[in-house]
């Protein structure tokens, strides 16, 4: 069992003795060891207590814990399944399977919108959930060293000569027992030789997109709109910079270093990292061209509720040019406002993140 779980319940105010936890959690492992994207996508829905979090799912989630205990609430019990939620988020974040906690990590973060929404109950869970994500992209580039196994040039010549006596012989258990001693001896260098062709594949991707990086951030360039940072204004920049860095990332959660990138790519385009701006400036002076081709390259994302600047985006979209009318649909959606004051870097950082999780999710 979580050791923090039963701080988790003192926390919210509801009362759970030692046999009651031991029921929850049970029904935590249960259902966050059969969890899918979709699952967890659903659960974060339902621990941000977000207005779209679905009825039958939310039905199905409770009924797991009432099958484990017949005293479970199935009425007036969403603060007690908003900590659950959480708690599953947190068990696959140390579940192992890395893939999928990447999704449970973003899927956890991105709608707390940089910590400008309404805590969730346990607060924890953001904690853990960014934790993993820095030591995920901490791991990618290891400086340690590569371990590459030494393989031993084979003498050909003296295996091939050895293969033709057999053959010389007619005598096929000669013949046999030689082919398969070369094909032991080849073995041993075929084992080594593939895991450091591996390690060298997997080397060069991480170096071809840092390079992409480094060009692009030195360039200065949007490649989106094809001119200069510098000429756009500080609001719609940390949209661009957020966005276009994610679509340079290629091996997930993305380098350690992304955020010092972003703050150096808007100090090079001239933004006062201590000016703030809002969700509605940033979106309203981007081109509307842009924004439709966003919402296209994001397509069928099922998670876009959970992503509070791609969603502004769409809404921006969808709804007629209005810069006031998409703001109401986005607060009703996301109980968020879009005219919140936050720093250039923390919007640009939001974005980047989110446009990760639509990766990571739709991979």
């Amino acid at each position: 069992m979580e050791k923090h779980f039963g701080d988790w319940y003192r926390v919210v105010g509801i009362d759970a003795d030692h046999n009651k936890l031991n029921k929850r959690w049970k029904g935590v492992e249960s259902f966050a060891g059969k969890a899918d994207r979709a699952c967890i996508l659903s659960l974060a829905r339902l621990f941000h207590d977000l207005p779209s979090a679905e009825e039958v799912f939310v039905e199905g989630f409770a009924t797991v814990f009432q099958k484990l205990d017949n005293a479970f609430p199935m009425q007036n019990n969403a603060l007690e399944l908003s900590l659950l939620a959480g708690a599953s988020l947190s068990s696959v974040l140390g579940s192992g399977k890395e893939q999928l906690a990447d999704v449970a990590a973003l899927a956890a973060t991105c709608p707390a919108f940089r910590r400008k929404r309404e805590k969730p109950p346990i607060p924890e869970v953001l904690d853990r959930a960014w934790n993993h994500l820095v030591q995920r992209r901490s791991s990618l580039r290891d400086p340690g060293p590569m371990d590459v196994m030494p393989i031993e040039e084979p003498d050909a010549d003296a295996m091939l000569k050895d293969l033709d006596s057999a053959f010389q012989t007619n005598d096929l258990s000669q013949i046999g027992g030689q082919v398969t001693k070369s094909l032991r001896t080849l073995s041993t260098l075929l084992v080594p030789l593939v895991k450091t062709v591996n390690q060298l594949q997997w080397q060069q991707k991480l170096y071809r997109e840092d390079s992409n990086v480094l060009w692009w951030m030195t360039g200065g360039h949007s490649c989106d709109l094809n001119r200069p940072f510098a000429k756009i204004e500080t609001a719609a920049t940390a949209l661009l910079i957020g966005k276009e860095l994610a679509d340079l990332v290629r091996v997930m959660p993305g380098p350690l270093a992304a955020e010092a990138v972003m703050d150096r790519s808007l100090a090079d385009a001239g933004c006062n990292r201590d000016e703030t701006i809002t969700l509605a400036d940033a979106v309203n002076k981007t081109d509307r061209d842009w924004r439709e081709a966003w919402v296209k390259q994001v397509g069928g994302f099922t998670g876009v509720d959970l992503c509070p600047t791609t969603l502004a985006v769409k809404s921006s979209v969808e709804i007629p040019d209005d810069e006031k009318t998409w703001q109401t649909a986005f607060r009703s959606s996301t109980g968020l406002v879009a005219t919140t004051s936050i720093k250039p870097l923390e919007l640009a950082v939001q974005v980047y993140e989110e446009c990760l999780f639509v990766k990571v999710v739709q991979a």
